[in-house]
């Protein structure tokens, strides 16, 4: 072996080499960490490759281009380049890189590598396709040399981030890179992207964590329908089982890290639509149950329900009874000074008939009061949503059997009743679904018949619709701004809804926004065994480790 000065370090660059859409993006550090003090172990000079070394990373984005820099023999003349061979794997936990997901070579003379004169070890690729990063991934890069020669690379300073590096054997495949540390070392590289401009969805917080509550009952399809929180970390959902017998309500508390099932005394045949969180001490919870008075033919009542985690309490509020027949609470909101509000629907009598029409109760702390929607009510009407900020109430519906569909029913409270509102442009609406509300202005979603989203926003001057790939099936305010979901998630943007890229199919009936940096969504996916319930939560990142963001670039499902 001849003696070495000095190792340099292998430095790894990635940029986009195609912008989507085919515009300019800038570059963007997203992972990268400096040069440590110890030396990975060299190849011996009569090898035709170098080592094989993989180190794993956490970013977003359209990996278009790779620069490596490094060079081992300081006293000789670096081996001659005869190739480079860069893989991508599949993350995995303590086992090193997992399966192969793209594998690029590029032979000396091609267009795509150019080699550095002045530095004859840095190296440049393109990607003739690029790869498409969606969370953690491993990077390995080979080098294949013309003539021997030694290559080694410097470690990264401080500990390990994410696994330490893994080198390949050709007989006994990967294992930890030997170095001095008992913690393993990272190799020392830079990664850098353009991310996908068109999901900006946290604006800088971080990024999204998949988080599947315990299945219940066995393997019955079952899915979320609404999510509330006081903050990133506590939070309560609602849900439904497909059970032989009919639909089972579900219940999730997310406390210490985890989401558990909330054993709730309620009465058989209930069923839960929605919850809102008043403060971390005191959950709502609202739906339907049956009722049977005396010789009277059962019928489904309003439910509310009253949850004090602190003590483990809980409480079966009393409602109005509409015997005329079946009433339904299907959403519920906690208000500034109002108290708690619900909507839903009741069969009620009108003039000389029976009608089913939109249902707005009020408790002020002491009991529930019916709150009148004004106007006459069109057949079968009903209110789905309900949203409140600053002293401000809306609700939304419409009319239809069950699904609550057409002849569509925007009201605010005028501090009497809730009064109709006009709103132009809904004409491609089948069903209004959510509101969302700041000091400013109003936002309502919805789906047309082929469950396209359509989504309307009051500036306080006039109602304009602001197109959108996804949502419209649920809408949630903070500070930063809104977000709206349904096949996939969105946030609104300097003018515009920019959705999350292209993932997984998942369908969103929930969001909680209950501060600026924290979101939840709930929801299903179809998974093997049938439908599943998740949680999408938002994970606030710091910069310090090397993570920055303009926003959630994707999200990485995984749940069984």
């Amino acid at each position: 072996m001849r003696k070495q000065r000095r190792l340099l370090p292998l430095v790894l660059g990635l940029a986009l080499g195609t912008a989507a859409h085919g515009e300019a993006r800038a570059q963007q550090l997203l992972w990268g960490s400096t040069r440590g003090e110890l030396a990975l172990p060299e190849r011996p000079t009569e090898s035709a490759h170098s080592i094989e070394l993989a180190d794993d990373f956490e970013a977003w984005g359209e990996i278009g281009a790779v620069v490596v820099d490094g060079l081992a023999c300081a006293e000789c003349a670096a081996p001659r380049l005869g190739a480079v061979e860069l893989r991508f794997w599949r993350w995995r936990a303590e086992r090193g890189p997992g399966e192969l997901e793209a594998e690029i070579r590029l032979d000396a003379g091609d267009p795509g590598l150019t080699v550095d004169s002045e530095r004859p070890g840095k190296l440049s690729l393109r990607l003739a396709t690029p790869f498409a990063a969606r969370g953690r991934h491993f990077l390995s890069v080979r080098l294949e040399f013309e003539t021997i020669g030694a290559w080694s690379w410097w470690s990264a300073a401080g500990k390990p981030r994410l696994e330490p590096a893994w080198l390949r054997s050709e007989t006994e495949g990967w294992s930890p890179a030997p170095s001095d540390s008992p913690i393993g070392v990272d190799l020392a590289f830079e990664l850098t992207t353009s991310p996908w401009d068109d999901f900006a969805l946290a604006r800088g917080c971080g990024r999204l964590e998949v988080e599947a509550p315990p299945a219940p009952l066995g393997a019955l399809p079952w899915r979320l329908v609404d999510v509330a929180a006081v903050d990133g970390e506590r939070a309560w959902a609602v849900g439904v089982a497909d059970a032989p017998e009919g639909r089972l309500p579900l219940l999730f508390e997310r406390a210490k890290g985890a989401w558990s099932p909330l054993a709730a005394p309620l009465p058989v045949g209930a069923r839960l639509s929605a919850v809102a969180a008043v403060s971390e001490k005191e959950i709502w919870f609202v739906g339907s149950a049956p009722y049977a008075p005396g010789p009277l033919p059962e019928t489904r009542q309003p439910l509310a329900v009253r949850y004090l985690p602190t003590t483990g309490h809980w409480e079966i509020l009393p409602t109005p009874v509409y015997l005329d027949g079946d009433a339904e609470l299907l959403d519920v909101v906690a208000t500034e000074g109002e108290g708690i509000w619900a909507v839903g629907s009741a069969v009620i009598p009108v003039g000389d008939a029976v009608e089913r029409v939109a249902l707005a109760l009020r408790h002020d702390g002491a009991a529930f009061e019916r709150i009148p929607v004004a106007g006459r009510p069109s057949t079968g009407e009903g209110l789905t949503a309900i949203a409140a900020a600053g002293g401000r109430i809306w609700a939304v519906g419409g009319d239809g059997a069950g699904a609550i569909a057409r002849n569509l029913l925007v009201a605010r409270w005028n501090g009497r009743e809730l009064e109709r509102v006009a709103v132009p442009g809904l004409d491609r609406v089948d069903r209004l679904a959510a509101v969302a509300l700041d000091a400013d202005q109003v936002w309502l979603g919805g789906l047309t018949g082929g469950g396209d989203a359509v989504l309307v926003r009051f500036d306080g001057l006039a109602w304009q619709e602001h197109p959108s790939a996804v949502g419209g099936a649920a809408l949630a305010a903070d500070a930063k701004g809104f977000v709206t979901a349904g096949a996939g998630l969105a946030s609104f943007v300097d003018g515009k809804w920019r959705p999350e890229p292209d993932g997984p199919a998942v369908a969103f009936g929930g969001l909680a926004a209950p501060r600026p940096c924290a979101l939840f969504a709930a929801g299903s996916h179809a998974a093997s065994t049938g439908e599943r319930g998740l949680v999408l939560r938002l994970v606030p990142r710091g910069f310090a480790d090397g993570f920055e963001s303009g926003g959630f670039e994707a999200w990485t499902l995984a749940v069984p």
